[in-house]
């Protein structure tokens, strides 16, 4: 389908990477043609319409073999893209182009910023909306990829190249609707398959544990939780720039919590007292 990226326009590039996700692109591409120059569209390997309805809806197109890693994929569909700034969005999120229209101007004319946080909101079945935040808008820079090959993420490249900066939140919405029950369901079991590799492959990898610890916890084996939080703890505990990862005071809280209950309340008083001469 389309050609890869041959030179960096001033603009805003939309990038997601997606498999069978031909239920969910209309909500998602066409807002976002709205208000970027251009949307990428990387298929992972569907064998629905996704990548006939992503082209049929104005997105560039493009095929990447799965090789069970995030950051790949993504890295991938940043560099077929022609702007000199990135949102990377999800298949099953939208965003609202009256809201945003003003927010992204004023953001990517900023010369003094390389990335962005964005509030996302996730939807659940029941209604029930979960925030969180995520660096999703940053510059077209080869300086800038994704690291890890789940819970990806440019915050690696962006603390190495441009170390006293943190990336502002900006007052910026996406409507994560992919929280279904089966679609949960389907991507926690996929994500610890792929979460596992990671640590068989690195198994002293600070932000691995984390995120087993709080995927165990969510499948509620919250002893084997509590052993890799403590693993990225007591790593962490060594760094004295510890202050500077974003989900430090959650592994502490979250650490806690689970020492609390599997019983272990006398090394839960020792990590508070750790924590507390910090």
């Amino acid at each position: 389908m389309s050609a890869g990226a041959e030179s960096i326009n001033p603009g805003l590039s939309v990038v997601m990477i997606g498999r069978n996700e031909a239920t969910s692109l209309r909500q998602a591409i066409i807002p976002a043609l709205q208000l970027a120059d251009e949307v990428v569209f990387v298929d992972t390997g569907s064998n629905d319409s996704s990548a006939a309805l992503a082209e049929a809806l104005g997105a560039r197109v493009f095929f990447f073999a799965w090789c069970d890693d995030f950051s790949r994929a993504k890295n991938f569909a940043v560099e077929q893209a022609r702007h000199d700034w990135i949102l990377n969005m999800d298949c099953d999120e939208s965003i609202d182009v009256r809201q945003a229209r003003k927010i992204l101007q004023e953001a990517l004319s900023r010369e003094d910023e390389q990335a962005y946080q964005i509030r996302i909101d996730n939807v659940r079945d029941n209604g029930d909306c979960l925030p969180s935040s995520a660096l999703r808008l940053f510059r077209n820079d080869k300086r800038i990829r994704f690291a890890n090959p789940i819970h990806e993420s440019v915050g690696e490249s962006l603390y190495r190249h441009w170390p006293d900066r943190r990336p502002p939140e900006l007052p910026l919405r996406l409507m994560h609707w992919g929280y279904s029950e089966t679609s949960t369901a389907e991507k926690t079991d996929r994500n610890w398959r792929v979460l596992q590799q990671w640590l068989e492959r690195e198994p002293e990898n600070i932000f691995a544990n984390f995120k087993a610890g709080q995927t165990l916890r969510g499948k509620g084996e919250i002893a084997e939780a509590a052993t890799r939080f403590g693993r990225a703890f007591h790593q962490l505990l060594q760094d004295p720039q510890r202050g500077t990862y974003p989900y430090w005071p959650d592994l502490v809280q979250q650490y806690l919590e689970c020492l609390m209950a599997t019983g272990s309340g006398a090394e839960a008083a020792k990590v508070q007292s750790l924590v507390a001469v910090l």
